[in-house]
């Protein structure tokens, strides 16, 4: 048995992206803030993640292409993990 409708909409991403409307004020401000910086569409993402290095990179992050060594990892995650303890210390 299959309750699905037959004639059911196709729904694409690209669909979605083109009929969005900004609805309330944060919304506005989300839609302008990526306008500004040249991400309000598909194509000015895409040209923004090439200029970035985008997946032929493969090294850069997400959060301003920081390169650690493995050593400087180590060093930093244990400074976390101590400033973790430390801080959870007092709430025993």
């Amino acid at each position: 048995m299959d309750f699905r409708p037959k004639n059911r909409a196709v729904v694409t991403t690209n669909s979605m992206v083109n009929k969005f409307q900004a609805k309330n004020d944060f919304e506005r401000e989300i839609q302008e803030a990526l306008e500004m910086s040249g991400m309000g569409d598909e194509k000015g993402i895409m040209e923004r993640e090439d200029e970035w290095g985008g997946e032929e990179g493969g090294e850069d992050d997400d959060l301003g292409r920081n390169k650690m060594t493995v050593e400087e990892f180590k060093k930093r995650h244990g400074q976390l993990a101590k400033m973790r303890s430390l801080l959870f210390y007092e709430e025993r």
